[in-house]
């Protein structure tokens, strides 16, 4: 199943990039994901100064990977669902069918790729190593060829959906105020998650070199 989605996503990609689809939302870029989640969490860490600064800190090394290695160009960066994984898919007969498009955007389809393997990894932390996320690449790639940069971006932008979605933990606290959960308990194992995903990138980077 998760090939037949791969396969899915990819031509969503290749159909938006032809026909020049229309996003009303706003690009999910480096503001999106950086800039505004820190400015969100910010009053919510004024007790944790150190994890502050390491968040911020983290956030200009995700962004200059980003803008070191990508540009805004087709097919590289387009229209995307924004949000796939397996809580917005439903299959029938092993043939997916995404819904849930309230975070769609023209952004990095490496990010796109990475939203699904993120949401995996969180539930099993060797789900990279798997036949599913093996299967979910090979339908991508029978679309549309993934570049080498795009599979090495993985964790940097594993990274900037961590801090992606703290923002967006953030902002529904604004909204919704007396969100018991967002609370000391939750960065702690958010910011855990980070720094493992920051350490990743770090040691791929280094082997590189």
């Amino acid at each position: 199943m998760n090939t037949n989605l791969g396969t899915a996503l990819a031509k969503i990609h290749m159909i938006a990039d032809k026909e020049s689809f229309k996003a009303s939302r706003e690009p999910i870029d480096l503001v999106q994901l950086s800039i505004k989640p820190l400015g969100l969490i910010k009053q919510y860490l004024v007790h944790r100064i150190d994890d502050y600064t390491f968040l911020c800190d983290a956030a200009e090394v995700l962004s200059n990977y980003v803008l070191e290695n990508f540009n805004n160009e087709k097919p590289y960066f387009g229209f995307c669902h924004g949000d796939i994984h397996s809580g917005n898919v439903f299959f029938q007969d092993n043939e997916p069918k995404i819904f849930d498009f309230d975070c769609m955007g023209y952004g990095w389809r490496a990010y796109e790729i990475c939203v699904f393997l993120w949401n995996e990894m969180r539930k099993d932390e060797k789900y990279i190593e798997g036949d599913a996320w093996k299967g979910f690449l090979r339908g991508y790639n029978s679309v549309r060829q993934l570049i080498d940069i795009e599979l090495a971006s993985i964790f940097d932008f594993s990274a900037l959906r961590q801090l992606w979605m703290m923002g967006i933990h953030a902002d529904v606290m604004e909204r919704n105020a007396g969100c018991c959960w967002y609370n000391d308990e939750y960065f702690d194992s958010e910011i855990s998650t980070l720094r493992c995903s920051m350490n990743e990138l770090l040691i791929n980077l280094n082997t590189k070199k």
